[in-house]
């Protein structure tokens, strides 16, 4: 997704760059000329320059790192869905059953966790006090 509704394969991008650079600018204007160049900003600023596999040049109005990000999330996604499809059989690992002697034999005991004061030092390793570091 590169806003606007407007969707592009994540296997056939080269590069997400910025529009900021001089060569960039250049190679968006040969595109133009080639008439190569994609244009999905619905006339709002450029902000992100999709260079695919196959020489066309996509601008869109979506910062770079957005982009970026929506293509990591979409591949990662896209394995997902295909790990569970894979593991749609589910083999039983276990047969063993827990009955109610076996429960009482398991005590559960609560964990002690030491309460942070506001004037102890922070645990994060910084040296300053809790409440000027991580407890704000």
């Amino acid at each position: 997704n590169i806003g606007f509704g407007n969707i592009v394969s994540a296997e056939r991008i080269v590069a997400i760059v910025s529009q900021e650079s001089a060569p960039i600018k250049r190679l968006i204007q040969e595109a133009k000329d080639n008439k190569t160049a994609v244009d999905a900003t619905y006339g709002r600023r450029t902000r992100a320059v999709l260079i695919m596999d196959s020489g066309h040049v996509i601008l869109s109005a979506v910062q770079p790192e957005t982009v970026g990000g929506r293509i990591d999330k979409d591949i990662s996604l896209f394995l997902i869905r295909a790990e569970v499809k894979q593991n749609i059989e589910r083999k039983e690992v276990s047969k063993t059953q827990i009955t109610n002697e076996d429960k009482s034999d398991m005590k559960k005991t609560p964990k002690r966790v030491k309460k942070i004061g506001r004037n102890d030092s922070c645990p994060c390793g910084s040296g300053k006090k809790y409440k000027n570091c991580c407890g704000k």
